[in-house]
């Protein structure tokens, strides 16, 4: 029966991909034993099809290219949210439609990269930290610098990310109490430069910093267990995003929209022999050298193609929704916050949604839109309870 990975083209995919070629050049498997799916948003900034391909043409894997399209999830929009369960920062159309590639083409288990960043440090936020852990007690401008350069290679020139030192020194003094009165002065100032250029605010404001904040709670409150003392800052925050925060939900989510069509997905890199390897390696291992991953990518030397090895920007499985809310998505969104139970709903402002989203239609200022997709999330989620429990309701009383 043959294996598939859900290939992206970034580097923890690749690696699995690429190790179960290398391991099968010697174990006398039949051509067709390895699949690899690819998600594809072609026009888009998400699209992944240039470094998929060279990973494919090294391993001589059989492709299979899903373009993800709205126009055919659309009808199906409520099913997915429903079979996903939860609510996303975005409509996870790609994800779902993916696995449900793969259980059409016979597929039941998937090898893929999750855990890899988690563990070894493959977010930008994880670099960020580290950045700011570099100004603290005494500063250490050279190993600073060295992670902003490393930082600076996660969007690789597109939509770059631009590091301050002078609002890391800001966010420290704030985190140690310091001087807080900064940090809460600041903030007023940039909610009106962000009125102002806008001309209107975001409807979420307060409800993504409570989110923010209670998540930051969290993390902080992992970062207090007794195993972790011994630790370096880098690896007891990896530890808390690793087991606690970061990848629980990103694994619940992918674990969802797999057994939706009935595939099970395996995760070499959450083996516990390579966990505990992990969490036992110094930080230089993982960041360093101008890499993050770093150990990964020197492990993969001659098995992945360099230009995937090396590659350092970071795209991510998400969605293109201001595209989407530009074209297909647009005329669920208005008539979304125009139905009575959204405008009604006893947890959100729906009037206030309501004009965010048709103000922002009329400035095609369409990237802030992508704030509204949590409530549309939500509003669906009740919709699709409310109809479930209905038809329970109707079947107990036909029984009884």
């Amino acid at each position: 029966m043959p294996l598939a990975t859900s290939l992206s083209g970034g580097l923890d995919s690749s690696a699995v991909l690429c190790t179960m070629h290398s391991i099968g050049q010697h174990q006398g498997f039949t051509k067709d034993w390895q699949k690899a799916f690819v998600a594809c948003f072609p026009g888009t900034e998400l699209d992944e099809q240039q470094y998929a391909r060279q990973v494919i043409e090294a391993t001589k894997a059989i492709p299979v290219y899903t373009e993800i399209k709205i126009e055919d999830c659309i009808p199906r929009l409520e099913k997915i949210v429903y079979q996903l369960e939860d609510i996303n920062w975005v409509f996870l159309a790609g994800l779902w439609k993916n696995y449900k590639t793969m259980r059409d083409n016979g597929i039941v288990v998937s090898m893929d990269g999750h855990g890899s960043d988690e563990l070894l440090g493959g977010y930008h936020f994880i670099i960020e930290d580290e950045m700011r852990n570099a100004l603290s007690p005494w500063p250490k401008l050279g190993h600073y610098l060295e992670l902003k350069k490393i930082l600076e290679g996660f969007t690789g020139g597109s939509n770059p990310i631009r590091p301050s030192l002078i609002k890391d020194l800001l966010i420290l003094m704030c985190r140690h109490k310091q001087w807080p009165l900064v940090m809460k002065a600041l903030y007023p100032l940039r909610s009106v430069y962000r009125f102002l250029k806008r001309g209107h605010s975001a409807p979420d404001s307060f409800i993504s910093h409570f989110i923010k904040e209670q998540k930051l709670k969290l993390h902080e409150k992992m970062l207090e267990k007794d195993e972790l003392a011994g630790l370096s800052h880098l690896n007891r925050n990896l530890y808390a995003y690793f087991h606690d925060t970061v990848l629980p939900s990103i694994l619940r989510n992918f674990d969802r929209a797999s057994m939706a069509h009935g595939v099970e997905i395996r995760m070499p890199f959450m083996d516990w022999r390579i966990v505990c390897f992990g969490f036992s390696l110094p930080d230089e291992s993982k960041i360093g050298g101008g890499y993050a991953k770093r150990i990964l990518r020197e492990s993969m030397r001659n098995i992945i193609p360099d230009q995937i090895r090396l590659r350092t920007n970071k795209i991510g499985f998400t969605s293109p929704m201001d595209k989407w809310f530009k074209g297909p998505l647009r005329g669920f969104l208005l008539d979304s916050v125009n139905s009575r139970n959204f405008l009604l709903s006893d947890i959100w402002d729906g009037s206030a949604l309501k004009n965010f989203v048709e103000l922002s239609l009329e400035k095609q200022d369409y990237s802030s839109l992508e704030r509204a997709w949590p409530f549309l999330n939500a509003h669906l989620l009740v919709k699709q309870f409310d109809l479930q429990r209905s038809r329970y309701c109707s079947d107990k009383q036909t029984r009884f």
